[in-house]
């Protein structure tokens, strides 16, 4: 499991070596924002750094401009509230501490391609994982491409231990 963890674990660096249009303070302003809805809504303290977490290893994989920053960040938390808390966060609740910058809609594609982008950590997904979070995170989602990839990862028997 420590092989596993190494070989997976996030490129801290990757405002030098991935990102070209977002800095640290960038970052920084994100997740303040992000602290900042999750002190508002009284999130579990789960949420918070699990979101940090998920948008440092999406950050890691892939460039994006600054301008989808807030965007990320609250598909982040999105996800981190379905796998965390026993209420999860709504889009539309998360897409009115954008004040109009992130439509709910938006929130929900992104998810998605948050979501997918982390099967490239897949050694790292166990399965209590799928049977708790992903299970949760279909249920409230209501997304075919979720329910569709989960069923094919039980059929091919990829992620079950």
């Amino acid at each position: 499991m420590f092989t596993a963890q190494n070989r997976t674990s996030v490129n801290h660096n990757y405002f030098l070596s991935v990102q070209t249009h977002i800095t640290a303070k960038h970052r920084q302003q994100a997740v303040e924002w992000l602290l900042d809805v999750c002190r508002e809504e009284h999130c579990e303290p789960d949420v918070f750094p699990l979101s940090v977490s998920y948008i440092d290893r999406f950050l890691a994989l892939q460039n994006i401009f600054r301008d989808n920053l807030q965007t990320l960040a609250s598909a982040c938390l999105f996800i981190a509230s379905k796998v965390k808390a026993a209420q999860p966060l709504q889009a539309k609740r998360i897409a009115y501490y954008t004040d109009g910058g992130v439509p709910s809609r938006a929130i929900l594609v992104s998810s998605t391609k948050v979501f997918v982008s982390f099967f490239k950590f897949h050694s790292l997904i166990n399965s209590h994982f799928f049977r708790f979070s992903i299970v949760k995170f279909v249920f409230f989602s209501r997304n075919e491409i979720f329910s569709s990839f989960l069923n094919l990862c039980f059929c091919r028997r990829l992620f079950v231990h």
